[in-house]
């Protein structure tokens, strides 16, 4: 009985998440990567062995690198709560002190390896927009 809680729950809160996403993607003129910055990309080098040969033996170790990209935060939004997939990309979603839900969307996941740094944000306004 446990277990059906938990899949409805997941279902509940995977169906109220599409929600907002939706809301969210949808507003036009909106930018896909709400809330988050692009910062400096940089690169991981490392030295690595992949792959065996027939008879096991790991393979000579080569330099591997690859890119990531760095995103910056506001940490106003808030503590990671989830991600939901939407296409190429991720939603991650956050959850703010007043209970809010938050989201912002990781533009090319599925290619791209990103770090995402929180970082302080100072004279933080939010306002109601009028109907």
């Amino acid at each position: 009985m446990k277990t059906v809680g938990l899949i409805i729950l997941g279902a509940v809160v995977g169906a109220l998440a599409a929600g907002f996403l939706s809301q969210s993607v949808a507003q036009e003129g909106t930018p896909a990567y709400q809330g988050v910055r692009y910062s400096n990309p940089s690169w991981e080098r490392y030295d690595m062995s992949v792959g065996i040969t027939t008879s096991g033996i790991p393979l000579a170790v080569r330099r591997l690198q690859h890119g990531v990209q760095q995103l910056n935060l506001p940490d106003y939004f808030g503590q990671f709560v989830g991600v939901t997939a939407h296409g190429n990309s991720d939603v991650l979603w956050f959850r703010d002190a007043a209970g809010n839900l938050r989201s912002t969307i990781v533009p090319d996941a599925a290619r791209t390896i990103y770090r995402i740094d929180i970082m302080p944000a100072g004279n933080v306004e939010i306002r109601q927009k009028p109907n």
